[in-house]
């Protein structure tokens, strides 16, 4: 906070916290369930002084600075929800053309091939809806309601996809013989990294609703069409 009595926007400064410094304290690095290759701690610093050099984005600028980065971080979370769903939606369609039960492969089954189609489907509608938000970043657009939107569909399609596929490779998948427990313990924190899907809905709300503001209806809401 280096600006209290300004407007909300204009109160706080980022700054970058350079961590071998005796001031700066890890009290605790936290296990992770997923994930495993990132290191998540409660940290704390104690009269740390960070020179005007170490500001990022300028003086009173740090709401930016986070905002403009949180569109971005929402689509990479997406984009690793991609990759987690392909993998594992691949692994399960491979495994359904090896696997035979009852004299034919299991892909031949309903039960399962109708569970191969929606695992496909919801992985290109989040190809698709990435490459979507991705453009509007690279393009210079704002991109927070392509973002939101994304992320929210994308996370929670990874959790759908991974606990299908599980489904489909059956008992087996328990096991770290398959990768796929791991898609599932991977896919859950993406639901909550860069803001949770329940705050994703409530921006996403919040812009379509900015957006009818501005319509021009050429229509009476109040007339029936008998």
């Amino acid at each position: 906070m280096t600006n209290p009595g300004a407007p909300f926007p204009e109160r706080i400064t980022a700054f970058l916290v350079e961590r071998d410094r005796p001031e700066f304290e890890v009290i605790k690095v936290f296990d992770h369930m997923g994930w495993r290759g990132t290191a998540n701690a409660w940290f704390r610093l104690k009269d740390y002084k960070v020179p005007e050099d170490n500001i990022i984005g300028g003086l009173n600028n740090g709401f930016k600075v986070v905002m403009e980065e949180l569109d971005v971080e929402r689509i990479t979370a997406a984009s690793g929800a991609l990759g987690i769903m392909r993998s594992a939606y691949e692994i399960a369609l491979k495994y359904s053309l090896e696997r035979e039960q009852f004299g034919q492969k299991i892909s031949n089954f309903e039960g399962v091939s109708f569970k191969l189609a929606d695992m496909y489907c919801k992985l290109e509608t989040t190809r698709l809806l990435i490459w979507k938000a991705a453009k509007q970043i690279d393009s210079g657009f704002e991109a927070t309601k392509e973002a939101s939107l994304v992320k929210w569909y994308a996370t929670e399609a990874a959790v759908d996809v991974t606990n299908t596929a599980f489904q489909v490779i059956g008992g087996i998948a328990f096991s770290k013989d398959y990768p796929v427990e791991a898609f599932l313990r991977n896919s859950r924190i993406l639901s909550i990294v860069g803001g949770t899907n329940e705050i994703q809905k409530f921006i996403l709300s919040r812009e379509i609703i900015k957006e009818a503001q501005k319509w021009e209806l050429h229509y009476n809401s109040r007339i029936i069409d008998k």
